[in-house]
């Protein structure tokens, strides 16, 4: 079984959708292509999260995800993000500070993947201007 990696082509129509005191979550439409012959199933995310160059903590992908094979398609994807440390109080005050403006968000990291029986990890890494 020869792997390729799968790829990000685009995100776009990120949205803040909720604050709660230990994190957020964010929702996103993005492209994924899956070169394989074979379907995916997405199975792990460790991820971080940042805003600029402020690290607002971990996150993962909620629901589950599928990639169909040698298919490329836009996801719509919900990720819960948990603030590191005691954030919250300062978050809440930069991203009312820069409401309606664009900043950088970022998200990297590593999700994990399966199919037929075996696991591979692979990167990730997400840039967006995003309108606060």
């Amino acid at each position: 079984m020869v792997y390729k990696d799968v790829e990000i082509h685009g995100i776009e129509n990120i949205e803040l959708v909720k604050f709660e005191n230990d994190g957020m979550i964010i929702e996103a439409d993005v492209t994924i292509n899956n070169p394989n012959f074979y379907g995916i199933d997405v199975t792990d995310s460790d991820l971080q999260i940042y805003l600029t160059d402020l690290v607002l903590g971990n996150a993962t992908f909620l629901g589950e995800m599928n990639l169909a094979a040698n298919f490329e398609e836009k996801k719509h994807l919900t990720i819960k993000t948990i603030y590191r440390g005691k954030m919250s109080n300062t978050l809440k005050s930069v991203f009312g500070l820069a409401m309606g403006k664009e900043m950088l968000l970022r998200i990297e990291g590593e999700v994990t993947g399966k199919a037929m029986g075996i696991s591979r990890s692979f990167d990730v890494r997400i840039e967006e201007m995003v309108k606060l």
